[in-house]
């Protein structure tokens, strides 16, 4: 399994192609239609998360974590394939949002960036493994276990009632808001699960 995340990670970091710019107007995923699954997750793991710096490549980590949380979660709430998850309507704006939303995960892509390449190889851990075995190649961040949400910080702080614990009226759990050990002033991601999925 490890010669198959080295090799696919290979592919990628040395294709040419791989984080090229794309040029796209409209909202939804069809910019995503010609690339292969590998790209996308990429795409959609560092467009999450740009930053540089101690703590970033664990908030990297816990959005791969997110991707298969989802997959491996039962019923039709989510799809079963990390593409489809990843490209699922309405879930991850860098991938199916605006052309502002999805900017980061299509133009000016820091190649040469850690960023970049942890993204690579967290999508490709995603793909060559299963949620049995993902753990073994791509360790949970502490906070992280079983979530299947994160919002940016900005977007927490605007939605979140600490009073009834809930995001846009809908109750949450399993809230880890500091993966990385990021401080509260970091631009950094807030995982949890809301309570009814």
């Amino acid at each position: 399994m490890e010669d198959n995340i080295e090799a696919m990670y290979s592919n990628l970091m040395n294709d040419y192609n791989h984080g090229y710019n794309i040029q796209y107007s409209g909202s939804g995923s069809g910019w995503t239609l010609y690339l292969s699954d590998g790209e996308v997750l990429s795409r959609l793991i560092y467009g999450e998360c740009t930053y540089a710096g101690t703590g970033y490549s664990a908030q990297r980590a816990a959005i791969a974590w997110v991707v298969r949380n989802r997959m491996d979660y039962p019923g039709t709430r989510f799809p079963s394939t990390a593409r489809g998850v990843a490209i699922q309507s309405g879930e991850f704006a860098v991938i199916s949002g605006t052309t502002t939303d999805t900017a980061n995960a299509r133009l000016n892509i820091g190649k040469s960036t850690t960023a970049w390449s942890e993204a690579t190889l967290y999508a490709c851990t995603i793909l060559c493994t299963t949620g049995v075995d993902m753990n073994g190649y791509l360790v949970k961040p502490t906070g992280i276990t079983t979530q299947k949400f994160f919002l940016s910080k900005g977007s927490w702080n605007a939605s979140y009632n600490a009073v009834n614990q809930t995001v846009n009226n809908n109750a949450v759990t399993d809230i880890s808001q500091y993966v990385g050990n990021l401080s509260a002033n970091a631009q950094r991601n807030i995982f949890f699960n809301f309570v009814n999925i």
